[in-house]
């Protein structure tokens, strides 16, 4: 190999190891929010359970609102695993994309260039579909708390 293409083939895998670092960001923050929803979820479910126990009419008007709530968390919680599966296999498509490249150093096959450029922007497409999930689940979630606070200030 000469110089330049050492070169280019060294700025290819900067730009691998650089992708994996924000697909590994973007995961680190699904995995917190997907503990936040978790435990809201559990806690909720919880709740829920106990209130089933109560014998009192104003806790069975408060279940419907109680239960609304609990299929909202899981229709979050089951995005929010969704879009954390998405971004772990743009992070495995990005090492690969880097071992492919590594491989080229060693052996001298052309196609792994073009083989783990293909991955690298199967890897991009892969962690924008994640985070697309992830905003449309955050948009989501905040127009219906939107719309519970609305709800919630006509009944006072």
């Amino acid at each position: 190999m000469t110089v330049q293409q050492t070169s280019q083939l060294i700025q290819l895998i900067l730009n691998s190891v650089l992708m994996i670092n924000a697909s590994a960001i973007v995961l680190a923050i699904l995995m917190f929010r997907y503990g936040v929803v978790h435990n809201q979820l559990r806690s909720l479910n919880q709740a829920y359970i106990a209130e089933l126990d109560e014998e009192n009419s104003w806790w069975h008007k408060h279940l419907f609102h109680v239960n609304r709530q609990l299929r909202l968390l899981q229709q979050r919680y089951r995005s929010t695993v969704t879009s954390v599966f998405i971004v772990q296999s743009a992070v495995v498509t990005f090492a690969t994309s880097t071992l492919l490249l590594t491989l080229r150093t060693i052996l001298n096959v052309d196609w792994l260039i073009t083989g783990s450029l293909w991955l690298f922007v199967i890897g991009i497409v892969v962690l924008l579909a994640g985070v697309a999930i992830a905003f449309l689940d955050i948009h989501r979630t905040g127009r219906l708390l939107r719309e519970d606070i609305v709800r919630g200030q006509r009944r006072f």
